[in-house]
């Protein structure tokens, strides 16, 4: 009996840790462009502030005919960028 407390502990604190990164970059992060590279392997790159360059996947292939896609990131972990397309998503989800 004194593993289901254990259980829903665990789902508690895995909602809890994704939601916050969720608002975390909703909070911090900045907008920018990405100049879609190739629209068959679904990239797209976007420089920082710095100019440092990163690569973001896109979710779909809804972005055949444009050549710019928004993309947010924090400004620690630009690696780690979505798409609006991917937040639309994601608020979706929740």
């Amino acid at each position: 009996a004194s593993i289901f407390p254990v259980i829903g502990l665990f789902f508690v604190v895995l909602g809890t840790f994704r939601t916050y990164g969720f608002y975390k970059i909703l909070r911090y992060g900045r907008l920018t462009e990405a100049q879609i590279e190739n629209v068959n392997e679904r990239s797209a790159f976007f420089q920082t502030h710095d100019g440092s360059p990163y690569k973001v996947r896109l979710p779909n292939d809804d972005f055949t005919n444009q050549k710019f896609v928004e993309v947010i990131f924090l400004p620690n972990k630009p690696n780690k960028a979505f798409t609006i397309v991917d937040l639309e998503a994601i608020l979706k989800s929740f």
